[in-house]
């Protein structure tokens, strides 16, 4: 709304019904590894006791951005009118289904290891890249669509 309350945009947003979904025929695997709390603790011990940088990022509209391996096909929204002859099929994950959140762990797994990040072996959702003697170490720890980053150094270096 504006500050005089008329409206400044309609917005929307497509659910998909999940509890339709059937294991086997409209997905296979739905877990997502989180990181532990534990995990999330010692990055605020890390960062307290080197003096290192943590942030933490939501990432909106994660689930939209991660690509579907299953077929999966959905009835138009109420006010959406299509001809008989066609179907709307996902591309996209989509919130609602019980395989978005998986969908969007693989995605940004594959995107921070393109990135050169190299996954713990403690935990399945830290992953780290450069060296402390370096002093261009970073670890980022993933928590659904949430995202804890450790940084050693604000300096951008030059690859």
């Amino acid at each position: 709304f504006y500050q005089d309350g008329n409206v400044e945009r309609f917005k929307g947003r497509v659910v998909a019904q999940g509890f339709r979904q059937e294991q086997g025929v409209d997905y296979e695997e739905t877990y997502a590894p989180v990181t532990t709390v534990g995990t999330l603790r010692y990055f605020c011990a890390i960062a307290t006791a080197f003096g290192y940088h943590l942030f933490h990022i939501d990432i909106s509209t994660a689930y939209l951005n991660a690509p579907m391996d299953e077929e999966v096909y959905l009835i138009p929204p109420p006010g959406m009118e299509i001809d008989d002859n066609l179907v709307l099929r996902l591309k996209k994950s989509l919130y609602g289904l019980k395989q978005s959140g998986r969908n969007w762990h693989i995605l940004f797994m594959e995107v921070l290891l393109e990135f050169g990040f190299t996954k713990t072996k403690t935990d399945p959702c830290v992953l780290t890249y450069g060296s402390h003697s370096n002093g261009d170490f970073t670890s980022a720890a993933m928590w659904v669509d949430d995202l804890v980053l450790l940084i050693q150094s604000m300096q951008v270096q030059a690859a």
